[in-house]
């Protein structure tokens, strides 16, 4: 129960956009709470923060995805994301909106 507690008090959501030094594209990540994950909030909660971003820096949007997070790979593709590097020199798939 305490640790139920605990969790439910922690943000929804975590989402961060780091912009190139020369302000022409950003990285986005984000972050579900688990008590969320596989309720269909990922692609809207992506989208809103995109479109409130772009807002302020209408900039390309790359993302760094694991290639075993098929997860994060559904949600990017469902905001418009495609793939564009699959496991480059680091290993992960880079995408770009």
């Amino acid at each position: 129960m305490r640790e139920r507690q605990r969790r439910n008090r922690l943000s929804p959501v975590v989402a961060g956009f780091d912009l190139a030094y020369d302000g022409a594209s950003a990285e986005v990540s984000i972050n579900l709470n688990p008590d969320l994950r596989g309720q269909g909030w990922g692609a809207p909660v992506l989208a809103a923060c995109i479109a409130r971003f772009r807002q302020d820096f209408p900039v390309t949007i790359t993302a760094t995805i694991r290639p075993d997070n098929a997860a994060s790979q559904r949600i990017f593709a469902r905001c418009g994301f495609v793939l564009v590097d699959n496991e480059g020199r680091d290993g992960f798939g880079h995408y770009r909106l």
